[in-house]
């Protein structure tokens, strides 16, 4: 059995160096969210800089949207009169997953090739698409009558359930990897602590990521050296995390605590750098080598952005996330000063 090493981060700076560089980025306006729901939002953005979002459409409906440097957004629900959609992940091709809903609010998975949508074949009266790799395998949940459960699904073999943990009703899968490796959360209501993270493969099955943690953990994303990052919680706090599932070696991002003694963090996605992206006390944070970075003191002091999540970042350490630009929800992209 591998030894489990344990290792909190305490240490918070207001401005950052990498190699002897100053950590430096430049802001890029991606355009006006919907100030109604949480749903719109930059969520994703691949290592060819195009990003993943759902922007506001006919109120108060939103649509799923690839955002480009060459074109900005492209509506891809455009053709659609009724109903909205939503964009959670882009892979290198650009293609994207998330979902449809109609008029009568029904949810099903859906997979944007250019501009064609494919609504994906799924049991159950809802489902979900939360992640797509680069050969077009995508993972995500549907809800039955009996539980909501997680699944793969893949171009040509179709869906394939990933089961359950011990004890739980529910499975939610949010993250792959190029080589299939799956994470997400199981929800037991029995339990104290209902909620935990799952990492599936076909050679292994499902198993939890940080079993040995008493209270809730949920996985949100994972690189190809199977390095899960997502968030713990137990009575008081939230911390995020970032568990290396080759070596065992887990490290908790406790965020500082606020004058109210609130506090709470999250790591949203990672790069094949290693590289977390999340929030901590509703401000973006970065997670890079043993520091934890507040992004809005890596950014112009007078740019007038109050950046509030980061949700994922691509090789080159473009960020993309949601902020408040003069008292405005609009989306963001950081991209490092060289």
């Amino acid at each position: 059995m591998k030894r489990s090493t344990i290792i909190f981060f305490l240490l918070f700076v207001s401005g950052g160096t990498l190699a002897g560089q100053t950590l430096k980025y430049a802001v890029t306006d991606l355009g006006p969210l919907s100030e109604r729901t949480p749903l719109s939002a930059v969520r994703h953005i691949n290592d060819a800089g195009t990003a993943a979002a759902t922007i506001p459409a006919t109120d108060p409906n939103v649509r799923a949207a690839r955002w480009s440097s060459f074109l900005g957004f492209e509506d891809l629900a455009a053709d659609s009169s009724t109903g909205s959609s939503v964009a959670r992940s882009i892979n290198y091709a650009g293609d994207i997953a998330g979902w449809t809903v109609d008029a009568n609010g029904a949810e099903t998975a859906a997979v944007w090739r250019a501009q064609q949508m494919t609504l994906l074949a799924l049991p159950g009266t809802a489902s979900h698409a939360k992640d797509i790799n680069d050969s077009g395998q995508v993972v995500g949940d549907y809800v039955t009558a009996a539980g909501t459960r997680a699944f793969l699904w893949d171009p040509v073999a179709g869906a394939l359930e990933l089961g359950m943990l011990p004890g739980s009703t529910s499975c939610y899968a949010t993250a792959i990897n190029r080589y299939e490796d799956v994470v997400g959360y199981c929800v037991n209501p029995a339990a104290t602590f209902p909620l935990k993270a799952f990492i599936w493969s076909r050679q292994a099955g499902m198993r939890a990521v940080l079993p040995k943690f008493s209270g809730s953990t949920v996985a949100l994303g994972v690189n190809d050296l199977r390095q899960v990052v997502g968030y713990v919680q137990d009575k008081t706090s939230s911390s995020a995390f970032i568990c290396d599932m080759a070596s065992s070696r887990t490290v908790y991002m406790p965020a500082p605590r606020t004058r109210s003694g609130s506090q709470y963090s999250v790591a949203h996605g990672v790069n094949e750098a290693g590289t977390a992206a999340g929030e901590a006390n509703a401000r973006a944070y970065l997670y890079l080598q043993g520091k934890q970075y507040d992004l809005n003191s890596l950014i112009p002091g007078d740019s007038g952005w109050t950046l509030v999540a980061a949700y994922h970042l691509n090789a080159a350490g473009q960020i993309v996330g949601v902020g408040n630009l003069n008292g405005r929800r609009r989306g963001f992209m950081l991209t490092p000063v060289r």
